[in-house]
């Protein structure tokens, strides 16, 4: 039978039989002896094409035109890949031996099965978008509806903070810095078989992955709207949702939206340009990439609050939870002028130097004065406080007393936002160094937003320095699930497994990282240090080298050759000795000055005493690297003297146990 004909008979909808399968393509629904076979939508959309071109091959540009619309984002090789192997596992056939499904090399695919097309009654259909209306406002204008296609559906709902803070060893800041991009208003749908989103019992797990933007400086504007978002969206009880940190815009990364193991992504193009803002915004299924629905808007520069009325409304309907509300969400602003003064303050914040978070933190302050009970405002204006104070020795305790205060009447003005917590954690940590304080703000931060990954990763470092170890790698284990493609948990991995005694994880997990990006220089100079601890000396600085010439780092790239000329010569004690004489010149090193810690370089020389005046010299001044006493692998040899179990102490930890005596599961296994 004719592809034509196989579809159309008696104006009846037919389905296929082969083997021991039923396919009822309205449905998409596979039933095997009768009983039905759960299907992703896509793969089921899959089988429909290859049966109807049973015995031809078909490429996976024919693949992709069918499954996708135009320029959707989502339209890879990758998911194609993915969606035919669902398929092969649902119907039990292998690439290597197949039955009904044959693969031809850099061609296509093929169905081969002999099958029976039969005109009858399907099972009620469950594939259907129910209708949606386009979203009107008087101030967003239309850029494209439905047209000729079938009418598209309604959506519905946010704003996410990316808290500040700093791995050791020379790991810089790894906030959010992810792209946005858009277009214009309405979202249509573009294939007939294209699904609803089903409504299940538990949370809606929802990605939004970084936005592309197009324009001059409209990268931080679609970083802060998406941000905003996001944190709009999580207030539904029943969303979970996570903003993607990892992955960037564009082709190169649709594997890593698919990775966030998400039921729906949001994908979002932002085009700032003659005074108006545009903004498309894709939301597809996440097990699949099946395409749900678009929506276009453009507004606007001075009408971004509308635009965020609009979007957070649009969304939350499409996902079926408009009951949430059309005002603004908690902890936000009905001011517009206050609204696009914060998201020029979360602009500058996320820009990581001096002077962009001076005018963050004035930014900040303004949105306050045009509207007092803007809680949002107070926590951007409190990490922007902490990042002062972390990164300036000018009024380090006037910007922690700030921000802890700020971050108080964020609170106060909204007892549910999660980042307030997050900014009040970072501040009892890094500043006041009360532990006990810190981690019950991380959990309470972790208990009312679970899939923000940064207060994961902040807690697994909080957990590693008292040498919970288990524990910490649990939380890194969870910001890795929630981010994949994010590198911070990498880090942090390699990081709390060096220090807990674990040095061949620790550089499976590096190993894994330069997989993904081998040119972060960060993943150079951790990896090194867990060789050096691990006692392979010569290969840690290698990758000290690799780091500083990936920096463009001349001055340490010298200093590296000549210390693999010391190490050569004289062992690790030569080369702690040109470390110390670096200290000692006061000279500041492009790549990783934090590497510079006299503490350390003092155990490698042999020279214990140092060692333990300079620890004590750390603590006296409250200087940060006093945090890691006591796990850091550099002081093992000092863990039987009485004066280093005194500092621990002092610092409020104990000597931990080695990871390798604790029951604990890592993905990284």
């Amino acid at each position: 039978m004719d592809g034509e004909t196989r579809d159309q008979e008696s104006g009846q909808s037919n389905f296929y039989s082969f083997s021991s399968f039923r396919f009822f393509p309205n449905s998409g629904e596979i039933h095997f002896r009768g009983r039905v076979v759960r299907c992703p939508v896509q793969s089921a959309r899959i089988l429909h094409i290859l049966v109807k071109n049973a015995g031809e091959v078909v490429t996976r540009d024919q693949l992709r035109s069918e499954l996708w619309p135009e320029n959707s984002a989502f339209a890879s090789d990758e998911a194609i890949t993915k969606a035919v192997s669902y398929l092969r596992d649902v119907l039990r056939d292998s690439s290597r031996s197949p039955k009904y499904i044959e693969t031809l090399p850099k061609r296509g695919y093929r169905f081969i099965a002999p099958f029976t097309s039969t005109p009858g009654e399907e099972p009620a259909q469950t594939l259907a978008l129910p209708v949606v209306t386009p979203p009107t406002h008087s101030e967003l204008v239309l850029l494209s509806g439905p047209s000729d296609r079938e009418p598209a559906q309604e959506v519905n709902n946010g704003a996410l903070r990316t808290p500040l803070w700093q791995w050791r060893w020379g790991l810089s800041f790894l906030g959010v810095a992810i792209l946005l991009s858009c277009l214009g208003m309405v979202w249509t749908r573009h294939r007939k078989t294209t699904p609803s989103i089903p409504v299940p019992e538990k949370k809606i797990r929802v990605g939004i992955a970084p936005f592309e933007a197009e324009g001059d400086g409209s990268g931080g504007l679609a970083e802060s709207f998406r941000l905003d978002l996001t944190d709009a969206l999580a207030q539904s009880p029943h969303l979970r949702v996570n903003a993607a940190h990892g992955a960037h815009a564009g082709d190169a990364d649709r594997k890593a939206m698919l990775a966030l193991q998400a039921d729906v992504l949001i994908l979002g193009k932002l085009v700032e340009h003659g005074g108006r803002v545009q903004l498309q915004l894709e939301l597809a299924r996440g097990n699949d990439a099946t395409h749900l629905a678009t929506f276009k808007y453009d507004v606007a520069e001075k009408q971004l609050i509308l635009l965020r009325r609009q979007t957070q409304r649009d969304l939350l309907e499409a996902l079926k939870f408009a009951q949430v509300g059309e005002g603004p969400a908690l902890g936000s602003t009905d001011n517009a002028e206050a609204y696009a003064t914060f998201l020029e303050a979360r602009e500058h914040l996320q820009q990581w130097n001096a002077a962009s978070w001076e005018q963050a933190a004035s930014e900040f302050r303004k949105a306050i004065q045009l509207d007092p009970r803007f809680a949002r405002a107070y926590s951007g204006l409190a990490a922007t406080l902490i990042a002062m104070a972390e990164h300036s020795s000018l009024n380090e305790a006037q910007n922690y007393q700030e921000a802890s205060r700020m971050a108080q009447k964020a609170l106060d003005l909204d007892p549910q936002a999660a980042e307030g917590y997050a900014d009040l954690g970072n501040i009892a940590y890094h500043h006041d160094w009360d532990f006990p304080r810190a981690e019950q703000a991380y959990r309470r931060a972790i208990e009312l937003d679970p899939a923000h990954s940064h207060y994961h990763v902040w807690l697994a470092d909080l957990l590693c320095v008292q040498g919970h170890f288990a524990e910490s790698i649990r939380e890194v284990n969870m910001a890795h699930m929630l981010d994949p493609a994010w590198k911070s948990p990498y880090l942090a991995a390699i990081f709390i497994y060096s220090t807990a005694g674990q040095p061949d994880r620790s550089l499976a997990v590096g190993k894994e990282l330069l997989a993904l990006d081998p040119k972060a220089s960060l993943t150079h100079l951790q990896i090194g240090w867990t060789n050096w601890y691990n006692g392979q000396y010569r290969q840690a600085v290698e990758e000290w080298r690799t780091a500083a010439q990936l920096d463009n780092d001349d001055h340490r790239v010298q200093q590296e050759n000549l210390g693999m000329k010391a190490l050569e010569s004289g062992g690790p004690a030569a080369y702690a000795r040109l470390r110390l004489q670096a200290i000692e010149s006061g000279e500041q090193w492009k790549t990783a000055s934090n590497d510079l810690v006299p503490s350390e370089w003092f155990v490698f020389a042999g020279q214990n005493d140092s060692a333990i005046a300079a620890l004590n010299t750390q603590i006296e001044r409250h200087d940060r690297a006093a945090l890691e006493i006591a796990v850091d692998p550099a002081y093992a040899p000092l863990r039987h003297d009485a004066r280093y179990q005194m500092l621990v102490r002092r610092m409020g930890f104990s000597l931990p146990t080695p990871l390798e005596d604790h029951a604990w599961h890592s993905v990284w296994e």
